[in-house]
Parts: structure tokens; sequence; C-alpha cells
């Protein structure tokens, strides 16, 4: 048997979300350029770590494989 969550929990749930985006994007907003910079070399780097590396390069194959594609139509 499914558990309901009341609409009152779902509220609540959701409100707290909201705060925690508004959190993050104030925290965002506030950050210096090197900060953000460091913060996306470090996720560049991680690729390897977390196994990304196979998934992204067949995202670029696929991406490459339409882009030329769309430059054979257009010849």
């Amino acid at each position: 048997m499914e558990e309901r969550i009341s609409r009152e929990e779902v509220r609540v749930y959701t409100e707290r979300w909201r705060l925690a985006n508004e959190r993050e994007r104030d925290e965002l907003r506030a950050m210096t350029f090197e900060e953000k910079l460091c913060m996306t070399n470090a996720l560049m780097l991680s690729v390897d770590v977390f196994g990304w590396r196979k998934a992204l390069e067949e995202e670029d194959r696929i991406g490459h494989e339409r882009w030329a594609a769309l430059q054979r139509r257009l010849m």
C-alpha cells in the first residue's frame, strides 16, 4: 500500500526547496569570477573520478554527427 502525503506536507516540502534554491542563487551571485572559475575547473577535472568521460564523449560524437549532417544539407 502506498503512503500518501498531505497537501500541507507537499506545501512545506515545496517551500523548503524554493528557499534552498533562492539561497543557492544568492550564494552564486555573491561569488567572484575566480571562485566560479575554480568550481568549473574542479568539475571538469572530476570527469574521470565520476566516470563521466565515456558518456560525455558519446554526447560529443552525436553532436558532431548532427553538426556535420546540417553542414552537408546547407552545401
